[in-house]
């Protein structure tokens, strides 16, 4: 399994609040603890997107939303987050190394190209101009 995760931030604490705040809405359902079946298959079709909640009574929808709160299981995305904190040291160095590396070559390749502009021959002569 693969999760990717854009955190933007220019310190490392600010890379980890970012995911922190991701990772809050990564839940996965867990529906085994409920009893009714009609409740367990409304709340299957809510999040598939199959049915929607306007299609539901407005006590039913205070329901569901209460069971859906609660049969939510985080545990992946707290084993995740804890292993971004853990690698955290690593991972702003490859960064570090990443962007400097890419610094270094942008600016070489302006020097580069500088040169090269300056090597232009000092009379242009057009191919598509009639002689």
């Amino acid at each position: 399994m693969r999760l990717e995760l854009q955190l933007r931030g220019r310190k490392p604490a600010e890379w980890v609040d970012c995911a922190k705040s991701m990772l809050a809405d990564f839940r996965l359902p867990n529906y085994d603890n409920i009893k009714s079946v009609n409740d367990k298959l409304a709340l299957a079709g809510l999040d598939s997107q199959f049915v929607d909640w306007s299609d539901f009574a407005k006590e039913k929808r205070a329901r569901l939303r209460k069971l859906q709160k609660e049969q939510y299981d985080d545990t992946l995305a707290r084993e995740l987050f804890d292993l971004l904190i853990a690698h955290q040291e690593r991972l702003h160095g490859e960064l570090t190394s990443y962007l400097a590396n890419l610094i270094f070559r942008s600016s070489r390749q302006h020097v580069e190209t500088r040169v090269s502009c300056l090597q232009l021959p000092a009379k242009r002569v057009c191919p598509f101009r009639n002689k």
